[in-house]
């Protein structure tokens, strides 16, 4: 059987397939685009950053010494087991089986001392965690803001280029007429092919930013990611001996430094226990035979007369000596690494306290420059409308517009540098605090 379409069908059939691809063509550009938001960002690098997910993995290793601290036997239990026997020398013989068990147990101060010191080594552990994690959601936020930053600047860049490319037909006209000199000209089309080239370097930083920001994320370099706007100021107290308090308590560097100190304490505590030998404790049983037996007198095959059989269970005790040269080197090691970590930790708190009031003292100076260019930029907006619309009616020259116009486009790129400046400070001041400011 043979189907036959009519026109109208055909055509049918065809409008409904360009309709579907018409469709799809602009829903596969806004799924290729991944908008996001600052908290959006954070919580996926928190979850999928590959340096933060490695230094997770550590957390396995630090558990299983954690582990191994719990076993109450500093070495494996040893098992012998011996079997021998002699041959028949004068028509005698003795066969004998022996199996022993043996462990080395250690005393209760080491023990415990051992404990503590892979708890603190795990603590420690998970501090450098909780470091990492502060240092990837800052990160995440100065990637964040540096998008924002060269996508703005790329917004106002594209509207500088439009403007001087009205501003070029603007000059075209009049220079045709005879209006304006050449040099006016020339300084229309210099300012207009400028503004381009540095539309061409916001583009380029605009995609290093993205890039940044998706390693940071976890997402792949050439992801299309676009952040949404964010630029909420939140009113933080800078009072720097408040900030100080805070971060020595929040600091996680700071307190893997103290942790560490500990655990070297301990280490050192153990060292002095370790001069006394950990007893080992012995179980043998064992099994002797003996056989007699004298030659038959007439020539004949030999004859057994006796055998006796002997059974023994034995507990010992035992003491190794002490290396004392060896023990004395271990003494010597401790003593050494404790003061190391005794002075780290000291040097931490020196460098949190210098990098808490450098952070304080830089955002307020950013805070300050931002809230100036606040002021400042409504103004030159207003002035620069008010010079185009008078340099249209021929009422101004044209130095004047392009020195005006060339101070407004500068300080928009400032406003947004401050801008940066200002939430990258924000981001180091939490750096310093080791934590987030509400």
């Amino acid at each position: 059987m043979i189907l036959k379409f009519e026109k109208p069908l055909k055509k049918r059939v065809l409008d409904l397939c360009c309709s579907i691809v018409l469709l799809l063509v602009p829903m596969g550009v806004s799924f290729a685009q991944s908008l996001i938001t600052l908290e959006q960002a954070q919580a996926e690098g928190l979850l999928k950053n590959p340096e933060l997910r490695a230094v997770r993995f550590e957390r396995g290793i630090a558990k299983a010494f954690s582990v191994e601290s719990y076993l109450p036997f500093p070495s494996g239990l040893e098992v012998e087991y011996e079997n021998s026997s002699d041959k028949r020398f004068a028509n005698e013989g003795e066969r004998a089986t022996s199996f022993s068990l043996s462990q080395e147990i250690e005393w209760p101060g080491p023990y415990l001392l051992r404990r503590s010191i892979a708890s603190l080594n795990l603590q420690m552990r998970e501090s450098e965690i909780r470091r990492q994690e502060t240092l990837t959601r800052t990160g995440v936020a100065d990637a964040f803001y540096a998008l924002l930053t060269a996508q703005e600047k790329l917004k106002a860049s594209e509207t500088i280029v439009a403007l001087n490319q009205q501003l070029a037909d603007i000059g075209d006209q009049r220079f045709s007429v005879g209006d304006i000199s050449e040099l006016d000209y020339n300084l229309v089309l210099a300012e207009k092919e400028q503004s381009e080239a540095e539309n061409f370097l916001i583009r380029q930083k605009v995609e290093s930013a993205k890039i940044a920001l998706n390693r940071l994320i976890g997402r792949e370099a050439g992801a299309l990611t676009v952040v949404a706007p964010e630029t909420s100021l939140a009113v933080i107290s800078l009072d720097e001996k408040v900030l100080v308090d805070e971060a020595l308590q929040r600091r996680a560097d700071f307190a893997a430094a103290n942790f560490m100190a500990k655990s070297t304490s301990r280490s050192l505590s153990k060292s002095w226990l370790n001069l006394i030998p950990n007893p080992v404790v012995s179980a043998t049983w064992l099994k002797e035979t003996s056989v007699f037996d004298i030659s038959n007198p007439a020539g004949g095959s030999d004859m057994i007369i006796d055998r006796d059989k002997h059974f023994a269970w034995t507990v010992g005790f035992s003491f190794p000596l002490a290396n004392f040269n060896l023990a004395g080197g271990e003494l010597t090691r401790a003593k050494a690494e404790k003061n190391v970590a005794e002075a780290r930790r000291e040097a931490m708190r020196t460098i949190v306290v210098a990098e808490v009031k450098d952070a304080a003292q830089s955002y307020q100076k950013a805070f300050d420059a931002y809230g100036r260019y606040r002021q400042l930029l409504p103004r030159l907006t207003t002035n620069i409308e008010l010079l185009t619309r008078a340099f249209e009616s021929g009422q101004i020259d044209l130095g004047t517009l392009l020195f005006q116009k060339d101070r407004l486009h500068r300080s928009q790129i400032s406003y947004w540098d401050t801008f940066l400046n200002l939430k990258m400070a924000r981001n180091a001041l939490e750096r310093a605090v080791g934590g987030e400011l509400k």
